[in-house]
């Protein structure tokens, strides 16, 4: 099937990720901007979670509610080039918090708990990758209204999975039942185009 796209505001994620949200932490109006992000060594254990509530005004084009942010690092793999709005999972049992966006380098895509990439990542750096809930438009400069997330076909409102895709990259399908392996990882709010 070929592939297709569901718009960043169309979609919340599933928190799958172990830990709880830090009450503690507090996440700034842009994510992505400062010392914590996109960094050769981690300024936060890996694995941190914090929050921040989207309030959809000004603008944007975000839902109201919740998103979750978690801090891992980027794939080691110099060939994993990775871009912002890109779709990753586990690397490997061995570096739980090491992602990829790169289906053949991955411990499994089914099954698979997923990160959504929030800029370009270093090869190995350390950065927050938006984990759960409404997609943070507001607070991520490089996730806006025509960022789009590629699915493996057509998409129909509802639970989604993480799927190898055509194009050798992981993104969205819906959940069908028919691999025993998948588990939904968000919900659509509309379908693919």
């Amino acid at each position: 099937m070929a592939d297709s796209t569901l718009k960043a505001s169309e979609l919340v994620l599933n928190d799958l990720w172990p830990g709880q949200v830090n009450p503690h932490l507090t996440l700034i109006d842009n994510v992505t901007n400062g010392a914590h992000h996109n960094v050769q060594y981690a300024t936060h254990p890996v694995g941190t979670k914090a929050s921040i509530y989207c309030k959809a005004e000004n603008g944007t084009y975000s839902r109201r509610g919740f998103a979750t942010f978690i801090y891992l690092q980027a794939s080691v793999n110099p060939n994993a080039a990775m871009a912002a709005g890109q779709v990753c999972v586990p690397q490997s049992a061995v570096n739980w918090f090491g992602v990829t966006n790169d289906p053949d380098d991955a411990l499994s895509v089914p099954g698979m708990p997923v990160v959504v990439a929030l800029s370009a990542m270093t090869t190995g750096y350390y950065g927050w990758f938006w984990c759960g809930g409404v997609c943070p438009v507001e607070a991520v400069p490089a996730l806006d209204s025509a960022t789009a997330f590629a699915t493996d076909g057509d998409v129909a409102p509802g639970p989604v999975t993480a799927r190898d895709l055509e194009a050798d990259a992981i993104g969205f399908g819906s959940l069908d039942g028919t691999d025993p392996k998948e588990v939904a990882v968000g919900f659509a709010l509309a379908a693919s185009r």
